[in-house]
């Protein structure tokens, strides 16, 4: 498992967070750019779901993995090729289309196979190699551009994606098989990484509350509101990935310094992983994401002033709250899916979380901020991305506390608290 996501990372942190750079030196406008950057997460949203789904239904995981990584490989390789933003863009949707469910597909896999054997680790603690994957490989990838051009960036990339063959054959999708399990399946990854509260039902209660279907999922008013939650996070997401590697071009930073942003992120990234289930345990859902709201907040408003700073250089200090605004988000989030998705519909589950996340949220952030910064330039959009970060952070906090005190008017006792909005079973009131 920490074999797949450490290539997996080392490929794509190498040249992926780039791409904007390569779009730039041809001559695309910040519009352009934008609208590229926006193709990515609105092509994988739909397109994720979709192959997670159907890998849920014909338990094909395997098979539809696979082919996604072959795919991403291609028509990643093919925009070092193409020319415009026509030609760009299409290699760029068929790019995302078809690796999309991927990351779903592994996530899913991971957690329910440490449910079924805690003894394996705590998710954050496998997925960190994935952080000190991308940190690296951030940091040689910008390096190598700063001296020696595009081409050892893209070789690289396709050496690392081959390499990652052998571990995708590896990783085990038993548990994924399953139509359904009994609910200590999920509450042993939960123990990990969730505090969870009393339940004085039976576990068959508890089991009968989950969502059984994806329409199920779609009408829950905490599972909607999750989902928002983690769409405003990915608005911020997409205007930092997009738009911070211009601001640093514009301010004299070379592709070094870019690169290096990346490692720091990745220094922090995996510290908040290794101890995300004792932060979870202090915090909870609900102030982990206030955490990461304010953590954002920070960011967006030293980007949207740095070019009034000394040196683009001290921006570096700033990039160590990512290990908050992803790693954080990253395995909160797939945390609650885990505790959500029964056990036929985990890919599922874990895709609309990653797709609005990751997805939705990161392409309206793309899109809408290739426009603001084309005709107001960089300081403005990362103005107007904390706008709606804070915005959605005050509407879905009120939000959530209101479903919480309807909660529990209507006797129903959270898995986790009702503020927390991750899972939810009848019972008898108790003590507390």
């Amino acid at each position: 498992m920490v074999t797949w996501y450490f290539i997996y990372f080392s490929a794509n942190g190498c040249i992926k967070p780039f791409l904007v750079l390569l779009y730039r030196s041809r001559g695309l406008r910040e519009d352009q750019i934008g609208l590229l950057a926006a193709l990515r997460p609105c092509i994988a949203f739909p397109a994720g779901a979709a192959w997670a789904y159907l890998a849920d239904r014909r338990r094909w995981h395997r098979h539809i993995l696979i082919f996604a990584l072959v795919g991403a490989t291609v028509f990643t390789l093919a925009q070092a090729a193409v020319r415009g933003v026509w030609a760009t863009g299409a290699a760029v949707l068929l790019c995302e289309a078809l690796g999309a469910p991927s990351g779903a597909l592994i996530d899913a896999a991971v957690t329910a196979t440490l449910a079924r054997d805690p003894s394996q680790g705590e998710y954050g603690r496998v997925r960190l190699f994935g952080a000190l994957g991308w940190g690296l490989a951030a940091a040689a990838g910008g390096l190598a551009l700063s001296h020696l051009g595009w081409t050892p960036v893209f070789v690289a990339y396709a050496a690392l994606m081959a390499a990652l063959l052998w571990p995708s054959l590896a990783i085990s999708f038993e548990d994924l098989t399953h139509r359904e399990r009994d609910v200590e399946d999920t509450a042993a990854l939960v123990a990990q990484g969730i505090p969870v509260g009393h339940l004085a039902a039976a576990d068959k209660d508890a089991a009968e509350s989950r969502p059984s279907t994806g329409l199920d999922l779609v009408r829950d008013p905490a599972v909607l509101l999750f989902l928002a939650t983690v769409t405003v996070m990915g608005y911020a997401v997409g205007t930092i990935e997009s738009f911070l590697f211009l601001l640093l071009d514009e301010l004299g930073g070379p592709p070094l310094l870019a690169g290096l942003t990346l490692t720091l992120t990745c220094t922090a990234e995996p510290i908040v992983f290794y101890f995300a289930g004792a932060l979870l345990r202090a915090l909870g859902t609900t102030g982990s994401l206030h955490v990461i709201f304010a953590a954002f907040s920070v960011r967006l408003a030293c980007y949207a002033t740095l070019a009034a700073w000394p040196s683009p250089w001290l921006i570096l200090p700033v990039e160590l709250l990512h290990g908050i605004t992803f790693g954080l988000t990253w395995t909160v989030g797939t945390a609650w899916a885990a505790a959500n998705a029964p056990a036929h519909l985990r890919a599922t589950v874990q895709s609309a979380f990653q797709g609005c996340y990751l997805g939705l949220g990161n392409g309206v952030g793309s899109l809408l901020g290739g426009q603001v910064y084309s005709r107001r330039g960089a300081p403005a959009t990362f103005w107007a991305a904390l706008a709606v970060l804070a915005g959605g952070w005050a509407l879905t906090s009120a939000a959530r506390l209101m479903l919480g005190r309807r909660r529990k008017g209507n006797g129903v006792a959270p898995v986790q608290g009702a503020e927390e909005g991750v899972r939810y079973a009848r019972v008898e009131m108790v003590e507390r």
